[in-house]
């Protein structure tokens, strides 16, 4: 006769198996999807040519313009119109600067930003992803054209770089002297501007140089680690300008000197721009209108003599949609400094030259810019004839509206044909030619660009559709485990109580309209940007709907169960108003904005009072865990180690709880408890305060931990565990945009660059709730696991057999083996969703705005948080249990 306690262990253990190579298949339709979905781009090889120059279009041949610049300064950074930098707006209001608002495609990363601000491309969405990767040089611009090289190559120039040493993986050998700043140490302000700032002055005494770029990162430091309203902002914008009045003071000194020397020296051109802006939280990475904004200044003593320039530049106090000047694309800036300088424009470019710039210059003069513009991108075409021997005489290219090849091929042909026709004319004075011919080549420019920037990536849909493939069979597996492993606990079920019983099928229906709407929720833009709206709802309806299920069965609505969902309720609400995420209400004020400046005390009784609370919650279970093991009559070593556990994480417990106490007062009454400093471990104690001071550490922590309360409370073996990591995380300041990763901590407790430690920073600060929770959760499983086995044994004779042991880690391994299986089956049925979702919509007007890095955060959630956590680290927890 078989043993039924054999059986049972042999299927637990395939279950586990069958749900490894589940979670190993599913990873490998998550690679074979990303390889298809995010493709790199393929450029064209090579770089331009000086002989490769077009000819105008009579035939007669034409080299590229004269260059107007003899000597640049290149600084990146970011500033506004609030901003405290006076001397550029003086500048601008006297027109010794240009002033542009340059639009920034996302993603709103450094990496791919500078390759925009220098190859003039659209970048790869994947950029965004090797902009953490220090070491990484896939994404190189060794080998592709830009700027910098045009420069070098065509007026052998030196160039010397100072900042940001994103500049130096990008352009290996190019400079001739360098001095980098780690990106990433967002937490300095001071001493990343100052390694920049002190070349400034010998850089520029040298009379050789030719090129020099510096890239700030202070700016970016304030904003990611106190907000784009910070008390230090102004502080830094100061700093700024007084760097930016120290180079052109010396710049125009420089200029005077070296035209006064020799009459055919070209003046200098200062370039000031910022390669991203930042959203309300200081963060960016996403498409909010603060982050794709930016902005462009070109500062020379040339551009007070110009005469197409307006008399001022008007700045409205509260502009629209952050349009303070002329509204440009970033990428625009690389053909204008190309003509300035008279160098072949990059092959892949896909800006429109800044007309603005170039006031100084006749009709023709500017139709032969245009022209080399226009044929520039017009190589990055297919099918297209780029010298047309024919001419059109067509008016407009409207009949050409439905099909877009032929559109842009008409108008660059009547653009060529007016510009043949205005080179015959020999009247100066009639301008109706050049006009038309400057009216096509614009409108070609512009439809040209905009086309090849809305199609830069192509897909590979065989690759893609195997992931899916892989997706669709695990999700096939795990709903039939699924359906089995709930028939049988149905059967097996030990809850004996019909009133729980009626509360359990409400929560799985509730559950299971709230995992169909997410799935719905993945087809559409604006639901993915608000998903966490759909979380504090669907979670706050469930309590509700439990809250109005408890009354109808117990007639009594302040019965203990109806209490602590109400306190539940409470919570989340004030959860909710702490962070505002998304883009809806992310300017809104948060409630900590409030206790931090308003309401003080009422900050410093809740943090003290959530301080005094953790520790009554410790010590308390440090007395039930003594009296547990000594009621349960275990070995003395069983003892001994199971106090020392539980001890040992509540002395933890405690000395962070004191850590908090002691940073709190140390940021806000500076003098108090100064003489922590002076004990032999002080300097531990600062790198504590450091790791503590985050966002995410201990603002609400008390209302977090309560969450747990509502859990125990049912102890019904509901799982909760996603839909509440779901909560703390978006309670956080997360979202589906990639503004919200936060980098302050990424290089804390390290001192140099380590890849593997610094992504392991940024997921442990981004996802600190949810791992928190996923641990917190599995605490709690055991827990009600103890309280199921209590109510079952007071059920059953009091003799109880020798296998009783053995049973109740069976049913533990069944019950966790359940708890796995959900989580592993809503996991994966969202990223199957969102996978045909982002398929479907791949020509989406947002796919790169919105679906992708929502689809990258999906890939963490499955691949790292819950492969990682949820199933290895809940394992691990659970055989220590056992």
């Amino acid at each position: 006769m078989s043993n039924p306690k054999l059986k049972m262990r042999e299927k637990v253990f395939k279950g586990w198996v069958t749900l490894v190579f589940l979670l190993a298949f599913q990873l490998v339709g998550i690679g074979m999807f990303a390889r298809g979905f995010f493709p790199y781009k393929t450029n064209l090889s090579g770089f331009s040519k000086v002989n490769k120059t077009p000819p105008l279009p009579n035939g007669e041949n034409s080299s590229l313009p004269t260059p107007t610049f003899g000597r640049l300064v290149f600084i990146d950074f970011v500033f506004g119109k609030n901003s405290n930098m006076t001397f550029i707006q003086r500048m601008i209001a006297e027109r010794r600067a240009i002033p542009f608002t340059a639009f920034a495609s996302a993603p709103t990363v450094t990496l791919p930003r500078i390759k925009a601000l220098t190859a003039g491309t659209v970048p790869n969405f994947l950029d965004a992803i090797l902009n953490i990767a220090e070491s990484d040089t896939s994404s190189s611009l060794a080998y592709q054209d830009n700027w910098l090289v045009q420069m070098k190559q065509t007026r052998n120039v030196t160039i010397s770089f100072f900042g940001d040493d994103t500049w130096i993986k990008l352009f290996p050998g190019l400079f001739h002297k360098t001095d980098g700043t780690t990106s990433f140490f967002a937490t300095d302000t001071v001493e990343v501007d100052l390694n920049v700032t002190r070349h400034i002055v010998t850089e520029l005494s040298d009379p050789n140089w030719d090129v020099i770029i510096l890239h700030y990162l202070g700016l970016d430091h304030v904003g990611h680690s106190s907000g784009p309203y910070s008390s230090l902002m102004k502080p830094k914008q100061g700093e700024m300008d007084q760097v930016a009045k120290t180079i052109f003071d010396m710049m125009l000194e420089q200029d005077a000197q070296r035209i006064r020397l020799d009459s055919n020296a070209k003046p200098t051109l200062f370039v000031l721009c910022g390669d991203h802006g930042m959203n309300e939280a200081g963060n960016h990475g996403g498409s909010s209108i603060g982050e794709t904004s930016t902005v462009i200044v070109l500062l020379s003593s040339k551009f007070g003599i110009f005469t197409r320039l307006p008399a001022t530049f008007d700045t409205p106090s509260e502009p629209e949609s952050f349009r303070y000047y002329s509204l440009v694309n970033q990428v625009d800036l690389v053909p204008t400094l190309c003509f300035l300088f008279g160098v072949p424009i990059p092959k892949n470019n896909l800006g429109k030259i800044m007309l603005e710039v170039f006031g100084d210059l006749n009709e023709f003069e500017i139709l032969r810019l245009l022209q080399l513009n226009a044929y520039q991108l017009s190589e990055l075409l297919q099918n297209f004839d780029h010298n047309p021997n024919y001419l059109d005489t067509r008016n407009d290219c409207d009949y050409y509206d439905d099909n877009a090849q032929e559109r842009l091929q008409c108008l660059y042909n009547l653009a060529h044909y007016y510009h043949y026709k205005a080179l015959l004319v020999t009247n100066d004075t009639d301008t109706t030619l050049t006009i038309k011919s400057r009216k096509f080549y614009e409108q070609f420019i512009h439809e040209t660009s905009s086309r090849l920037s809305s199609n830069f990536s192509e897909y590979n849909l065989g690759s893609i559709y195997i992931g899916i493939a892989c997706m669709i069979v695990t999700n096939i597996a795990f709903m039939a485990i699924l359906i089995a492993s709930t028939c049988n606990r149905n059967r097996s079920s030990r809850i004996n109580s019909s009133d729980k019983q009626n509360i359990w099928n409400v929560q799985r229906i509730l559950i299971l309209i709230g995992i169909i709407q997410i799935c719905i929720m993945m087809f559409a833009s604006s639901y993915i940007e608000e998903e966490h709206q759909f979380w504090y709802y669907w979670m706050q309806t469930m309590w509700i709907g439990l809250f109005l299920s408890g009354i109808k069965i117990k007639q009594n609505p302040f019965s203990s169960l109806n209490l602590t969902i109400l306190g539940q309720l409470i919570a989340v609400r004030l959860i909710r108003s702490w962070n505002q995420t998304g883009q809806k209400y992310a300017g809104e004020i948060d409630l900590r904005y409030y206790l931090k400046t308003k309401y003080l005390g009422v900050m410093w009784i809740l943090f003290f009072g959530t301080i005094l609370c953790l520790i009554i919650v410790t010590l308390n279970q440090i007395q039930k865990s003594f009296n547990e093991t000594r009621r349960l009559r275990l070995g003395k070593l069983v003892q001994y180690m199971n106090l020392f556990l539980h001890s040992f994480f509540a002395i933890i417990t405690i000395f962070v709880a004191f850590l908090l106490v002691t940073y709190k007062l140390e940021v806000d009454a500076p003098t108090f408890l100064k003489f922590i400093r002076e004990l032999p471990f002080g300097h531990f104690w600062d790198r504590m305060d450091r790791i503590l001071h985050a966002r995410i550490t201990y603002s609400f922590l008390f209302t977090q931990i309560s969450l747990i309360l509502f859990i125990k409370f049912l102890f019904n073996g509901s799982n909760y565990e996603q839909h509440e990591t779901n909560i703390v995380n978006d309670s956080e300041g997360n979202s589906n945009s990639l503004a919200s990763v936060d980098l302050g901590n990424s290089y804390i407790g390290i001192s140099e660059y380590n890849m593997l430690f610094v992504g392991l920073l940024t997921f442990f600060t981004n996802w600190a709730g949810p791992i928190w929770w996923a641990i917190a959760w599995n605490v709690t499983r055991q827990e009600i696991s103890k309280i199921q086995q209590q109510n079952h044994k007071k059920t059953r004779p009091e003799k109880q057999s020798f296998d009783d042991s053995q049973d109740e880690n069976l049913t533990k391994d069944t019950l966790f083996f359940d708890y796995l299986i959900h989580t592993s089956s809503f996991h994966a049925l969202v990223l199957l969703c969102l996978s045909i979702a982002v398929t479907i919509l791949r020509s989406h007007l947002f796919i790169w705005t919105v679906f992708s890095p929502k689809y990258l955060y999906q890939i963490v959630w499955n691949a790292l948080f819950h492969l990682g956590f949820g199933v290895l680290i809940s394992g691990i927890l659970h055989l220590f249990e056992n």
